[in-house]
C-alpha cells in the first residue's frame, strides 16, 4: 500500500506505533488490515473512531 492510503492519525497512534501492546496479530498484518487500507480499514478501526471523538470534543 502507498503512503497515500495511511490513516491520518498514524503519527499519534500507539498502535501503529507499535507501543500498544494489546495487539495479538502480527504489527504488519494489524496495519496492513486497517492502517494502510484506506476507507475500508479505516472504518473498522477503533483507535481512529477514538482520535475522531477526540477531535470532535476538542471543537467544542
Amino acid at each position: 500500500m502507498s503512503f497515500k492510503s495511511k490513516c491520518k492519525y498514524s503519527n499519534d497512534c500507539p498502535i501503529f506505533l507499535g507501543s500498544d501492546k494489546s495487539i495479538v496479530l502480527d504489527l504488519m498484518v494489524y496495519k496492513n488490515v486497517f492502517c494502510n487500507r484506506g476507507e475500508k480499514g479505516w472504518s473498522n478501526c477503533k483507535k481512529r473512531v477514538e482520535f475522531e471523538q477526540e477531535e470532535i470534543t476538542h471543537q467544542n
